[in-house]
């Protein structure tokens, strides 16, 4: 069900802002292009983190996508993009799919899944590399298991989940050049 040429990683756990961030950063100085969706939008580098010089910059892409709706529609648009990622990340995809609320639609997020995974194979084939998404969610109650475990099962094949937040940053590294490898 995984196109060989797209990888991901799904992080599970709390406050992933800073990571992210060093992680945009990290894959953008190895020379790939990376888009860093989020719901929230930033108005601000969280602190600790020393900007990147232009170059590297040029290589990340910020996009402030409020909702679903928002999402899906940009995703449908992978045609028209002018930078074509090598990396996406998604922060808060808990928070376009309502993965931990009561009005959770289970299509609605196999719909996003897959849209994501497409989208991710169009980016491989346009830059002759494999892609790789990032998506974060907060870490659930026990009660949503069930709905991470069919998403893992089904279109995200690696969760990384108890790291700490100094070795977050590597797990992600790691995990990307594991799956680039295969």
């Amino acid at each position: 069900m995984y196109p060989e040429n797209v990888h991901s990683s799904f992080l599970l756990g709390t406050n992933f802002v800073y990571t992210l961030f060093k992680a945009a950063i990290h894959f953008a100085e190895t020379g790939l292009h990376v888009w860093f969706i989020s719901s929230e939008a930033f108005d601000k580098v969280p602190e600790n983190i020393i900007p990147p010089d232009k170059h590297t910059l040029r290589l990340i892409t910020f996009v402030y996508l409020k909702d679903y709706k928002s999402l899906i529609s940009h995703l449908n648009t992978i045609h028209m993009w002018h930078k074509t990622p090598n990396v996406i990340i998604i922060s808060g995809f808990d928070a376009y799919t309502n993965l931990f609320e009561e009005d959770y639609n289970a299509q609605k997020a196999a719909f996003l899944s897959t849209s994501l995974l497409d989208c991710g194979s169009v980016c491989a084939k346009k830059k002759q590399s494999p892609s790789y998404l990032l998506l974060t969610a907060e870490d659930s109650l026990g009660i949503y298991k069930e709905r991470l475990q069919v998403l893992h099962d089904m279109y995200f094949p690696e969760i990384i989940q108890g790291v700490k937040d100094a070795d977050l940053l590597k797990a992600i590294i790691d995990s990307y050049s594991k799956q680039v490898k295969r």
